[in-house]
Parts: C-alpha cells; sequence; structure tokens
C-alpha cells in the first residue's frame, strides 16, 4: 500500500499545480525591480479574483475612509506583502474549493490554514531568520496533504479520519499506520514539487515531527506552535481528533521556552475577523 500510495502522489503532484497565478505572483514580488502596477496587472486577468480581494479589502476590517476601487490602489496603499497573502490564499481556496463533509468540512478547514498561516507569520517576529511572508506561506501550506488526499483518495481519507475519531489518536499516526505515509510527508512531496524553498519544504513535511529538524530550521518550529496556537483557540478544524502539544525542542528554538503561552499568544493579537474575511 504504501508503494503505491508514494508512487501514485508523485503522479497526482502533476495534477495538483500552484495555480498559475500564485507561480507568477511570487516571480514579481520577489523582483526588486517590479512595481505596483506589475503586480495588479497580473491579478486583474482574473475578474472573480479581483472582486474578492476588493471586497476584502473594502471590508470594515480594514476601515478606510473611502473605497479602494481598483486592485492598484490596494497594493499601494497595503503593499506587496499583504496583497500577495491575500492573494495566494483565496487562489488556494479557489482551485480547491469548499466542500462539506461529514469528517472533513474544506471550509473549517481553510479557516484553520489561514489562521495557522497569520499566526506564523506574528511569531516570526520572535527570530530575525525568519521572513514575514514565508511564515506565511508556510502556515498556509502546512495541511494542504490533507486536500490531496480528500481529493484524489477520498476512501483512505475517510477511513483514516473515522479510525482516529473513533481512537482519539492523531491523524498523522492513522494516516502512517493505515497506509505507511502521512499528510505532512504528502504535503512535502507537493511542495517540492512546486518548487518551493527547501527550509518551507522541510517544515510542511516536519510539523509534526520537529524532533526531526535540527534547532536551526526555524520554519518547522514556527508552524508546529503556530498549528497549536490555532488548534487551542479553536480556528477552523482540520480534521485532525487529537491535535500536538508544544514541542518543548521548537519553543526552546525559537527562544521562549520559559515564557508563558498564554502570553505569547495574547501578544500576538490575531484577529479571527481578518481570517473570516476569506471564507
Amino acid at each position: 500500500m504504501e508503494v503505491n500510495i508514494r508512487s501514485e502522489i508523485i503522479q497526482i503532484s502533476k495534477l495538483a499545480p500552484l495555480p498559475k497565478i500564485v507561480h507568477q505572483i511570487f516571480k514579481v514580488t520577489s523582483d526588486p525591480t517590479s512595481s505596483a502596477r506589475d503586480l495588479s496587472l497580473l491579478i486583474i486577468k482574473d475578474q472573480s479574483l479581483t472582486a474578492k480581494i476588493l471586497k476584502i479589502i473594502n471590508s470594515a476590517y480594514y476601515g478606510f475612509n473611502r473605497k479602494i476601487g481598483n486592485v492598484n490602489h490596494a497594493i499601494v496603499i497595503l503593499g506587496f506583502d499583504e496583497i500577495k497573502s491575500i492573494t495566494m490564499a483565496l487562489c488556494l481556496m479557489k482551485y480547491y474549493p469548499i466542500e462539506q463533509s461529514r469528517l472533513f468540512n474544506r471550509e473549517l478547514f481553510w479557516k484553520h490554514s489561514i489562521g495557522t498561516a497569520h499566526i506564523a507569520r506574528a511569531l516570526s517576529s520572535l527570530k530575525m531568520e525568519l521572513n514575514c511572508e514565508d511564515a506565511y506561506v508556510v502556515g498556509l501550506l502546512h495541511d494542504f496533504g490533507k486536500v490531496i488526499l480528500d481529493q484524489f483518495f477520498p476512501d483512505i481519507f475517510r477511513n483514516a479520519l473515522e479510525t482516529a475519531k473513533e481512537r482519539k489518536q492523531p491523524l498523522h499516526h492513522v494516516l502512517q499506520e493505515s497506509i505507511g505515509i502521512n499528510h505532512a510527508e504528502i504535503g512535502g512531496l507537493i511542495a517540492e514539487h512546486w518548487q518551493l524553498p527547501v527550509p518551507l519544504v522541510n517544515a510542511i513535511r516536519l510539523h509534526h515531527s520537529p524532533e526531526e529538524a535540527a534547532d536551526d530550521e526555524y520554519f518547522v518550529h514556527l508552524v508546529q506552535l503556530a498549528n497549536y496556537f490555532c488548534h487551542k483557540n479553536m480556528i477552523g478544524a482540520s480534521g485532525n481528533p487529537k491535535p500536538d502539544e508544544p514541542y518543548e525542542g521548537s519553543l526552546k528554538a525559537l527562544g521562549i521556552e520559559n515564557q508563558d503561552l498564554d502570553q505569547v499568544w495574547d501578544f500576538l493579537n490575531i484577529g479571527a475577523q481578518k481570517i473570516n474575511l476569506f471564507l
């Protein structure tokens, strides 16, 4: 079973591409010579995406006095990074849409993923080595392997979800036991195919096994803690009936091993209102 799943996942990675517009946006935003207009021209090619971005930006959360009528203006006001983050989340939700299921609700899943992304970005301030937008990306994608399982192996995934719920065991343990590979490793294979930077690939692959990461693999430790905070504060739902507790080695790597985690959470000041804007 393990060999079959692995070989199929490699093939599926070709059928689950990083949305073209996201790839193009990464290219534009990483080019220091790019302008707000360059990014705007990419986004406005997709009318539904443009409308959704403007709806989010003109929401009460951002509180602008005057309505923002075009993407170029939005980029000038909010910056490349904020618009890139919003666009990436919206694109993934569009290409891998919300579906209702008794055991795996994708609306709650995407809320969990977006919540983890916002938490990871906030936590990235703990280490100067961490780029806040890379932190957002890895938080957003950390559980993407579940989407692949749900979309391409629905029976296997449903059985694993049911078993994990019945046994009150972590989902990744049940998947590893039943098919020899878990969603974190599957997500890592997809991220590798998408040619994401190695530190981000490793963070996705190891977010349930941070003990396998070196102390300076900060993105692994970052997403492990962000995932914990997201579960603890019930932001969405990932389908995992028994979430991980904070890993002491991750707390140490991030320099907060002796701090009260409730105080750390309060300091992050994560707004649920902003996360809900995407849904």
